[in-house]
């Protein structure tokens, strides 16, 4: 039994669901039909009425106060000390000559000529000393007077802010820093923002992810599969964003999306790295999220960084991409995440279910249980009954997390295709209503450069590639 079994086992037993039954089923090994993803597994048929859906509170955050020590007092250095010249000599006085002979004249006269010299050099450089003592040398500005100003700052943003974490590890957090004066301007008005539901696109099957080509060969591969995934019966792609990109160049990746004729999901994402910083400047964030989601069909609220793996989303933060992606697609979908598994609140042993899911949200995707042996017809119900009524998505991931890379199972990128599909269907026979699926083993790059969920990077091995 994996490890992931036995924690869901856990979890689910923990919570009293199914009697306490052991949501683990091993996944048959038919042969799956990769023409078409289908095979004899009958999906259950699932209506998706128009819901008022209850809004998932999240957990409120209680932040400790932080005493900063305060900074008794600082010495400033006064001006530089005068530069004094040395001391005048008198290089006429006689020499004594006991014992040595008698120099000759032009000895003398030479010795005469260099002591006229240097009482020359030596006055200039009296003059130039004088002139040394009367410049007035500025005194270093202190930093102390910045000191409150950053701690009034950091105060406030962990008074307002429900992920402390993230905080702790962004470096661009400053008193110059642009960006975060605006997102605390954001977080003191808390503008709410009232989501209208809008239905899903029926028989979502997706795949992930796109992101931006950065060359020539790159809009080659996405080109290739593309075409590759499409043929596999995949008819949505989730493009992905971190404002770093160029605009450009990312709406003409969509526009390569809509000519293979797949619909769009797209997120505002960024590396699973808690030092990437997801508090970019708020306008460049609404710029690129309001742009892109024109363009697309369903917007992601959460993807990677800015996942519930990684970000806790509060009402600002939230209510300010939502705002963004309706401005000029009112009709777009909102996908909620429903997570299980580690996050800011838990250690690396715990799991947690988290839910960052707005009202009148079109749908959830489920992510945490797409692995083979789990039942997934138990844990879609007994990981997240708070969802359990709403249009849901399955997150297929595959054997088990990074199974290419850190977790090597040494299976085909055929056979894996093989089981994520197999995944899929075991969740529209438990009652989703679409899947989307990670083309790697989740890991993009994190263990081994090769690997990435990128469909515009070769995958793996050459001889792995669709």
């Amino acid at each position: 039994m994996t490890k992931i079994t036995k924690a869901i086992g856990t979890a689910v037993a923990a919570a009293a669901i199914g009697g306490g039954a052991l949501i683990v089923s091993e996944l048959s090994d038919e042969t799956a039909n990769t023409e078409n993803g289908v095979d004899d597994v009958v999906a259950a048929t699932v209506e998706t009425p128009q819901v008022s859906v209850p809004k998932v509170e999240l957990p409120k955050v209680t932040t400790p106060s932080v005493v900063t020590p305060a900074v008794t007092g600082m010495t400033v250095l006064s001006a530089a000390p005068a530069i004094y010249s040395l001391p005048e000599t008198d290089l006429s006085a006689s020499v004594e000559t006991t014992g040595v002979r008698a120099a000759t004249a032009q000895t003398a006269d030479a010795r005469t000529a260099t002591a006229q010299t240097v009482t020359a050099q030596s006055a200039d450089a009296r003059t130039e000393s004088a002139r040394t003592e009367q410049v007035e040398v500025p005194l270093i500005a202190s930093g102390a007077a910045r000191i409150p100003q950053y701690q009034a700052m950091l105060r406030e943003a962990q008074t307002v802010l429900a992920d402390q974490r993230s905080l702790q590890y962004d470096s661009t957090f400053g008193i110059d820093s642009v960006a975060w004066q605006k997102w605390l301007a954001i977080y003191r008005k808390n503008e709410p923002y009232q989501l209208e539901y809008k239905p899903l696109p029926a028989d979502l099957r997706i795949i992930a992810e796109v992101k931006c080509p950065s060359d020539a060969d790159q809009v080659s591969t996405l080109d290739r599969n593309l075409e590759f995934y499409g043929k596999q019966g995949y008819n949505a792609v989730l493009l992905t964003f971190n404002t770093t990109e160029d605009i450009g160049r990312l709406l003409d990746t969509a526009s390569l999306i809509r000519a293979h004729g797949l619909k769009i999901v797209c997120a505002y994402s960024g590396p699973e790295n808690l030092r990437w910083s997801v508090f970019r400047d708020p306008d460049v964030i609404a710029d690129y999220v309001s742009r892109v989601c024109a363009v697309s069909d369903v917007y992601l609220i959460g993807w990677r960084r800015t996942s519930c793996h990684l970000l806790i989303q509060d009402d600002a933060f939230r209510n300010h991409l939502l705002r963004s992606a309706r401005k000029f697609n009112p009709d777009i979908a909102i996908l909620g995440e429903a997570y299980y598994g580690q996050t800011a609140h838990s250690s690396q042993r715990t799991h947690y279910v988290s839910y960052n899911v707005p009202e009148n949200a079109s749908g959830v995707l489920l992510f945490g249980i797409g692995y083979k042996g789990v039942a997934l017809e138990i844990a879609m119900t007994g990981m997240f009954p708070a969802v359990k009524d709403m249009p849901r998505i399955g997150l297929a991931i595959g054997e088990k997390p990074y199974f290419d890379t850190h977790n090597d199972t040494g299976k085909t990128f055929a056979q894996n295709l093989a089981v994520k599909q197999r995944i899929e269907r075991r969740f529209r026979a438990g009652g989703c209503v679409g899947t989307l699926t990670i083309r790697g083993d989740g890991s993009d790059g994190i263990y081994d450069k090769r690997f990435t969920e990128n469909l515009a990077v070769k995958y793996g091995k050459e001889e792995t590639m669709p």
